[in-house]
């Protein structure tokens, strides 16, 4: 089934960024998407309703890449952001939130590419040395 979510001109994003996540319910995609200024936030578009409904997540214009994996329960996901390195970040979907330093992760070394088991008790991710 083809569904518009976010048709012209009320776009608000130039483009959208490789990456993008569905939710384990299917009815939400979150996505970096570049701003006609020429900066990109995270935001979520959430078809479950009648209209779609786009909610902004946070700026993601420095150091966040587009990486994003939800976990089974839905009300948390993953990403990735450039600090010196790639490391795994945590937040909670919503309008103005701030993602948060995964605890755990080695902290020497560049971590990407995550994905959660299905019973959201493991997550994997890519590492190599920086």
């Amino acid at each position: 089934e083809k569904k518009t979510i976010q048709p012209n001109p009320e776009n608000p994003y130039t483009y959208i960024i490789h990456g993008s996540a569905w939710s384990p319910e299917s009815n939400k995609i979150c996505f970096k998407g570049r701003r006609p200024d020429g900066g990109y936030e995270t935001a979520i578009v959430d078809i479950s309703g009648e209209d779609p409904k786009l909610t902004v997540c946070f700026d993601a214009t420095k150091e966040y890449v587009s990486d994003y994996a939800w976990h089974p329960d839905g009300i948390r996901n993953l990403t990735v952001k450039y600090v010196s390195f790639l490391q795994l970040y945590e937040f909670k979907p919503g309008q103005g939130v701030t993602p948060t330093l995964l605890p755990g992760q080695p902290k020497n070394r560049a971590n990407a590419s995550v994905n959660w088991s299905p019973d959201g008790k493991t997550f994997f991710f890519i590492s190599r040395p920086e």
